[in-house]
């Protein structure tokens, strides 16, 4: 059991690392800050290939509006539940919402966790249309970055 828990906990792999603007801090200029995600497809995989398919399950629910995903995870004779709320997106706020709460979820058990605690990332945005957004494929490796008045290399 603490075998298959310690799995969940590693590091998210780079190629799985996804990116969107945080705080747009300069909006003249289109400065931000970069936030690291994993998308759902992930998480789920990520429980499909650590504890298999049919050893897992989840659940939506609401509770004082706001919408809960509970992951359970079946380890034999031993059941663990852990569950969080999500947030509407932008895009669909439905589906952004289920899907945040799963992925919060996830955390719970260790997956995805790591990238609350890596290094702040700054970007120089583009223009699209009256929004700011990331330049398209942007990465942080390798990608010098102005913030105030120097020059600072992001490392991944």
């Amino acid at each position: 059991m603490d075998k298959v828990l310690g799995k969940l906990n590693m590091p998210t792999p780079k190629s799985e690392i996804k990116y969107r603007v945080g705080t747009i801090y300069d909006k003249i200029n289109g400065k931000a800050t970069v936030l690291s995600y994993v998308d759902a497809r992930y998480v789920q995989d990520t429980l499909d290939n650590l504890v298999g398919p049919e050893n897992w399950e989840n659940r939506f629910y609401e509770a004082k509006g706001a919408l809960f995903c509970e992951i359970t995870i079946n380890l034999g004779s031993v059941k663990i539940s852990k569950s969080d709320c999500g947030t509407e997106s932008d895009i669909a706020p439905a589906k952004g919402e289920a899907s945040d709460a799963f992925k919060r979820a996830a955390v719970m058990f260790g997956i995805g966790r790591d990238l609350y605690s890596v290094e702040t990332h700054f970007a120089d945005l583009e223009k699209k249309g009256s929004k700011w957004v990331l330049p398209r494929d942007w990465k942080p490796e390798n990608k010098p970055t102005k913030r105030g008045g120097g020059m600072s290399q992001v490392a991944a």
